[in-house]
């Protein structure tokens, strides 16, 4: 490449640069922005995607209480969302965590169980899930 060729071409190059890191920085700003408020609407409604992302660029988001005292897993075993449940136990959520209640996810596991008798195959997945993360209650202990 010669040299006139090279000056035509660095500032243009620059200029993609500055862009592409700039967008990046600017999407990891509104992560962690957002991610506090929305991780758990995310978790509630299935958005997989969405939540593994803001674990990246906030992972102190992961185990955060909602308003109700609900974690992001807490929503996800509630829904009966297994895959969301997944999700969260391998982006390192505790699985034992508890409300201020006192209940775990593995007990609103249980509770979707016994309520939800159609979807009763991804009750025990997720129960499955949380057994292999360390989750008690519900009537695991039982087991």
């Amino acid at each position: 490449m010669t040299t006139d060729r090279m000056q035509q071409v660095m500032p243009w190059l620059l200029g993609v640069a500055v862009v592409v890191f700039g967008g990046i920085i600017a999407l990891v700003f509104i992560g962690r922005a957002y991610a506090p408020d929305h991780i758990h609407k995310a978790a509630g409604s299935g958005k997989v995607a969405l939540v593994r992302w803001f674990v990246l660029v906030c992972p102190d988001v992961l185990d955060a209480p909602d308003a109700r005292d609900d974690t992001p897993l807490h929503l996800a075993a509630t829904k009966g969302d297994a895959d969301m449940v997944d999700a969260l136990l391998r982006a390192g959520a505790d699985a034992t965590a508890k409300q201020a209640k006192g209940r775990t996810a593995m007990d609103l596991a249980y509770d979707e169980c016994r309520t939800r008798k159609g979807r009763q195959t991804k009750c025990n997945e997720i129960i499955e899930l949380l057994k292999r993360h360390g989750a008690r209650g519900g009537g695991a202990e039982d087991d």
